[in-house]
C-alpha cells in the first residue's frame, strides 16, 4: 500500500560501478529455503535525488565510517588493526581520527569508573580500619584482595573477552567479596590472640583451618551463582560473570593459604619486638 518499508540489499557482486539493471537482477532469498528471485520481481528500482545532512560532531564537520563486527570477534583487536593501518595512510592535514564504539565508551567513561573504583576501595579501607582498629591489618586485607585480579583477567583471557565496563563493575564486586572473606579469617585470628592468648603463628594457622570451610562454601556458591551470566554468552553481562567466577575461585586459595601466612609474617615481627621490649623492661 502506501506504507514505506526500508530494505537494505547486500551483495558481493554490486559495487559503485554497477548499473541499475545489475541491482534489478540481484538475487534475493524468499521464504522458501533454497529459492531465490531477482529484485525486479518484488520491487521497482529507480534512482532518486534526496536531500542529505551534513554530519557535525562538536561543531566540526565529520565523516562517520561504521562497520559491524562479526560474531565472537573482539572490537579492541579490530581497532588496533585500524590504528596500524592509519599510521601508514596518507591523512590530509587538519583531519583528526576518533574512534567510537567500545573504544569511545571506555575512553569517555573509563576515568569516571576508575575514580568510582578508587572511592569504593577507600570506603572499604575505612570500614576495615573502623572494625580492626589497625592500619596494618586494613592495608593487608585490601592489598591481598587485589591479587584476585589475576584470576579475573585469566578468565577474560580464556573466554577471549574484552575488558568492558561490566567487567570493571565485576572487579568492584569481587573486591568486596574478598574483603568479606578476609574479615572472616582475620577477625577470628584476632579473637584467638585476644581471648585465648595464642601467638600470631598459632592464631593464623588455627584461623586458616577453622575458617576454611565457610570461606570455601561462600566463595563456591558465589562462583556458581554467576554461571547463568557466563552460559548466556551475553556481550553485556558475560564479562562481569567471568570476572566474579574466576576471581572468586582464585580467592579460595589466596584466603586460605596466602592470607594466614601473610598475617603470620607481618604481625609476628611486632610480637617479637613487644617481647623484646618487655624483656628489657
Amino acid at each position: 500500500g502506501n506504507n514505506v518499508i526500508p530494505v537494505n540489499l547486500y551483495s558481493d557482486n554490486i559495487n559503485s560501478h554497477s548499473a541499475y539493471e545489475d541491482i534489478s537482477n540481484a538475487l534475493v532469498p524468499t521464504a522458501m529455503p533454497g529459492v531465490m528471485v531477482p529484485v525486479r520481481q518484488v520491487a521497482t528500482v529507480t534512482p532518486e535525488w534526496e536531500p542529505t545532512s551534513l554530519t557535525r560532531i562538536d561543531g566540526k564537520s565529520a565523516i562517520v565510517v561504521g562497520a559491524d563486527m562479526k560474531f565472537g570477534k573482539s572490537q579492541p583487536t579490530a581497532v588496533r588493526a585500524i590504528k596500524r593501518y592509519l599510521k601508514t595512510a596518507d591523512i590530509p592535514e587538519g583531519v583528526t581520527v576518533k574512534f567510537g564504539g567500545l573504544n569511545g565508551v571506555n575512553n569517555q567513561m573509563g576515568p569516571e569508573i576508575a575514580l568510582s573504583f578508587i572511592a569504593a576501595v577507600m570506603i572499604l579501607f575505612f570500614f576495615l580500619l573502623f572494625h580492626f582498629k589497625k592500619i596494618s591489618l586494613a592495608c593487608l586485607t585490601i592489598g591481598i584482595s587485589t591479587l584476585c585480579f589475576f584470576g579475573a583477567f585469566f578468565g577474560l583471557w580464556i573466554f577471549s573477552l574484552d575488558f568492558s565496563i561490566t567487567a570493571v563493575l565485576g572487579l568492584i564486586s569481587l573486591v568486596g567479596i574478598i574483603v568479606r572473606n578476609g574479615i572472616i579469617l582475620f577477625d577470628y585470628a584476632e579473637e584467638l590472640r585476644r581471648d585465648e592468648g595464642m601467638s600470631v603463628r598459632e592464631a593464623a594457622a588455627l584461623a586458616g583451618k577453622r575458617r576454611m570451610r565457610p570461606i570455601f562454601l561462600t566463595s563456591l556458591t558465589t562462583a556458581l551463582g554467576v554461571l547463568p551470566m557466563i552460559l548466556s554468552h551475553d556481550n553485556l553481562w558475560m564479562p562481569m560473570g567471568v570476572v566474579i567466577c574466576f576471581g572468586t575461585l582464585l580467592s579460595i586459595a589466596l584466603i586460605t593459604l596466602i592470607m594466614p601466612i601473610a598475617y603470620s609474617h607481618i604481625f609476628s615481627r611486632g610480637e617479637k619486638r613487644l617481647k623484646r621490649t618487655q624483656d628489657e623492661a
